[in-house]
């Protein structure tokens, strides 16, 4: 708990976001009783989905405004100490998504980019946890589908 705790405060994050119907896991419940925190439910996916009842959302930033500012917030694993938070930046996404823009190259052996099969105005999404490094660089921008850390 320690850990949790640690990278909680070094990200300044003061928001909870608990996935729909899903237990909250032990640890959240324990550094909640230690840590003051806002605790907002995630609505049901079909709900973040659906367009019909969802009113827009009007998002006036450019890139160049938020290209420096926190996408999702990750972490250490804590082997050599403490877990310490990492910062992904909106600029650090969108060089990833930039990646299926590259040319063929020599010696690619034909592999296409990661990102190919992507196309302007897909919804992604990927039950795999982003709540470490490792995990997220594993399964590109995922949706984590237990509880969800903001900041």
């Amino acid at each position: 708990m320690e850990g949790a705790i640690a990278v909680l405060e070094a990200a300044r994050c003061n928001v909870w976001i608990d996935a729909y119907e899903t237990r909250r896991p032990a640890l959240v419940d324990e550094f909640l009783k230690v840590r003051s925190m806002q605790v907002l439910p995630l609505p049901k996916l079909d709900d973040l989905f659906d367009t019909a009842s969802t009113p827009p959302f009007a998002y006036t930033k450019t890139f160049g405004e938020v290209g420096q500012e926190p996408f999702c917030m990750l972490h250490t694993s804590g082997t050599t100490g403490r877990p310490k938070p990492i910062s992904w930046t909106h600029a650090l996404i969108g060089t990833m998504d930039a990646v299926r823009l590259l040319p063929p190259a020599e010696g690619d052996g034909g592999l296409a980019p990661w990102t190919s099969l992507w196309h302007k105005g897909d919804s992604l999404y990927s039950s795999f946890p982003m709540s470490h490094v490792r995990d997220a660089v594993h399964h590109d921008t995922s949706v984590r589908t237990e509880s969800l850390i903001t900041c």
